[in-house]
């Protein structure tokens, strides 16, 4: 077996060696890299070749034959990972090339950040990853080949550390620096920067709640064509700060429309529960403001996480002005932490509306002064603008009788109503019966006995006689004799 042994692992270095070594050059002219620098790949090839025997008889005698062995396949596993790992310039000459600070001090100060956003330092996580970022950004490195993807991870913790640093909100420092990728992204088409700088910037327009801005923002500077080539997750998350924006503006169909594509974009990962989780709060809300009603299936997803806005639902739904006072003082700091309490504000005309409807198909005729007690408003001269507004928007159907304090509203859909409670349904109902029943015996009538005054008038009258039983007794016996 040690013999075997031997022999496979001399084997496979040589064999990956001779691989490597003969078809690594010829992939670098095939792929258009220049001269010198498939002579620099081959040149350190040879070194990594033949320096290593200076050392490695002192280690097989410290450490054995074997881990020596198991060191040397896996460095030939990694060595043909890296070949098959891509064919860009950053992986061969770049990471060979690059002064410091290079990729590999980048990414150590990007994972030193990481690390310390885990441990909630945020100040020292913010300042490492604005460290990586600068790097990136910095006039040597913007004359070389940026990397799109660690420029973006590297954008996105930055942001991510200033705002659990400062509790949710963006600081001033953030935004120039998120502008300047995103200007350096646009030139140099990085895809994967550009959607993360745009989301980053629209995010921070909305806890700021700058509508204005983020709608400037949106016209200024369009979400980059191709940003789903790596995922559909930035594209989301567009979607969904668009919506926001939307929905503070009014514009509650459109913020529906970009809701239900970030809903179908999201990842269906454990770690997009949150973003789900939030897509569906600001679903809730903008089909209120629509005027529509959630089905209860929206609830089920997480019930915990959504039990407020079930409760707000509620309200909404029976248009109780009071009730949803009292849930929207109670499930206010629900609303400051998602950043909707504007929009769970603007739903007091939504219930306003629902109680009308309400009253609209409960009475037939009811004074503003009572309008005013029931919906909980301050006069009844707001009760009168309520009723004409209503009745502008085609929510109720009636109309508005003004006549100073004791004006009143007097609802057509009750007086259609009222027409059940007279016996004319029930004559009607009876008179269709009759001649359903009518139609029955008729039929049946028909099937049983021949109609005679269909019968045709050239016919025989014995044919249309009926025989007697005593004819056909004869005609039986008549039939019997001749047969016997």
């Amino acid at each position: 077996p040690v013999f075997i042994v031997a022999v496979a692992a001399g084997a496979l270095g040589y064999g990956v060696m001779n691989l490597l070594m003969a078809a690594t050059p010829l992939a670098m002219q095939q792929c258009q890299h220049p001269f010198d620098s498939a002579a620099l790949v081959l040149e350190w090839h040879v070194l990594g070749m033949f320096v290593p025997s200076f050392f490695t008889g002192r280690l097989i005698k410290r450490v054995g034959a074997l881990p020596v062995m198991g060191a040397g396949v896996v460095l030939n596993v990694i060595c043909v990972m890296v070949a098959l790992s891509g064919v860009a310039t950053w992986f061969a000459e770049r990471v060979i090339e690059l002064r410091a600070p290079g990729l590999v001090l980048i990414t150590g100060v990007l994972l030193v950040a990481v690390l310390l956003l885990d441990r909630q330092q945020w100040a020292a996580s913010a300042h490492a990853a604005h460290r990586a970022v600068t790097l990136l950004l910095a006039p040597a490195q913007a004359s070389r080949t940026v990397h799109d993807a660690l420029l973006a991870r590297c954008l996105f913790y930055l942001a991510r550390a200033h705002e659990c640093g400062t509790g949710g909100s963006a600081p001033d420092a953030l935004h120039p620096v998120l502008m300047d990728a995103l200007r350096l992204a646009a030139l140099r088409h990085l895809v994967e920067t550009e959607a993360t700088a745009h989301n980053l910037v629209l995010r921070m327009h909305v806890l700021r709640s700058n509508d204005a801005g983020a709608a400037a923002f949106l016209a200024a500077a369009p979400f980059p064509q191709g940003a789903t080539a790596p995922g559909n997750a930035q594209l989301a998350r567009h979607h969904y700060y668009r919506a926001r924006v939307l929905a503070a503006q009014g514009e509650y169909a459109g913020a529906a429309r970009d809701i239900e594509q970030a809903v179908r974009r999201a990842p269906l990962a454990r770690a997009a529960h949150g973003f789900r989780l939030a897509t569906a709060r600001l679903r809730i809300v903008v089909q209120l403001l629509r005027g529509e009603v959630p089905e209860l299936a929206a609830f089920a997803a997480a019930p915990a996480g959504l039990r407020a806005y079930r409760a707000l639902s509620n309200t909404v739904r029976l248009g109780d002005l009071g009730q949803f006072g009292a849930v929207r003082a109670a499930g206010q700091a629900r609303w400051d932490a998602d950043g909707l309490a504007p929009l769970v504000a603007r739903l007091h005309e939504t219930v306003l509306r629902a109680g009308m409807r309400r009253l609209a198909l409960a009475y037939a005729q009811i004074s503003y002064a009572d309008i005013a007690r029931k919906l909980g408003l301050a006069s009844a001269a707001d009760a009168a603008a309520l009723v004409r507004q209503t009745l502008a928007e085609g929510i109720v159907a009636g109309e508005a009788v003004d006549e100073g304090p004791a004006g009143f509203f007097r609802s057509s859909a009750v007086r259609g109503r009222a027409l059940f409670l007279t016996p004319a349904p029930q004559d009607a109902l009876n008179a269709r019966a009759r001649a359903l029943q009518g139609l029955h015996d008729d039929a049946v009538r028909a099937m049983r006995f021949p109609d005679m005054a269909r019968a045709p008038s050239d016919a025989p009258a014995d044919d249309l006689v009926r025989p007697s039983d005593a004819d056909l007794l004869d005609d039986f016996m008549d039939m019997e004799d001749e047969m016997f």
